[in-house]
């Protein structure tokens, strides 16, 4: 027989109160489709938040060419 278990809680001493973990937020329309690691996903580097971040940044559109 395999047993497991977990215990879970909230840290409320001093360290855990001052560096609590972020929670998670739903990325922004502009941001859907694009990858934090896009080549774990198999996509191009194109696809990478960096790159439509930068974009935005430049205000420069970004040109993708089809092979």
């Amino acid at each position: 027989m395999k047993v497991s278990w977990q215990v879970t809680g909230i840290r409320k001493d001093p360290w855990a109160n001052a560096h609590r973990v972020q929670v998670e937020e739903d990325k922004q329309d502009k941001e859907r489709g694009y990858y934090i690691y896009p080549e774990l996903y198999g996509q191009p580097t194109d696809k990478g938040i960096g790159r439509l971040l930068i974009s935005q940044e430049m205000k420069v559109p970004l040109i993708t060419k089809n092979k």
